[in-house]
Order: structure tokens, then sequence, then C-alpha cells
């Protein structure tokens, strides 16, 4: 194992459980194809970009409202 890789590993033991997880979420991200990354930030301009929607319609619905109860309904 390499210096460099040694070291790596020694950083990655004092992390905790969550941080590891995210480490390894980064990573896998990193080395995804670039068609895949490609898709993905088109996923998240989405989401963005409905969050930002939402965040608009807001004033417009009551305090009380709650989406899932009202697509309960419809999906009966």
């Amino acid at each position: 194992m390499s210096k460099l890789q040694e070291q790596a590993v020694q950083i990655i033991g004092v992390l905790s459980g969550d941080n590891v997880k995210f480490l390894i979420d980064f990573m896998q991200r990193f080395m995804m194809p670039k068609s895949s990354r490609i898709q993905t930030d088109e996923s998240q301009s989405f989401m963005q970009e409905m969050e930002m929607m939402r965040k608009k319609a807001q004033p417009y619905f009551s305090a009380d409202f709650n989406p899932d109860q009202v697509a309960r309904c419809f999906l009966k």
C-alpha cells in the first residue's frame, strides 16, 4: 500500500459512521461515468426547481394544508 493510501486509511479510521457513509456516497458519485453524472445534475436541477415552485405556491394554501391527504383522495 502506498504512503498516500495509508494516510487515507488513517483518516477514514477516525471518522464517525455518518461521515464514512457521506464519504462513500461522495466517492461513488465522483467515480460515476460522466453520462450518469450529467443525468444526476439534471435531476438535482429539476428538484431545485420543484422546491422553488413549492415555496412560491405555499402562500396560496392554508397552514393546515396536507398534500399527502389530498393525494390519498385521488388515489382511492
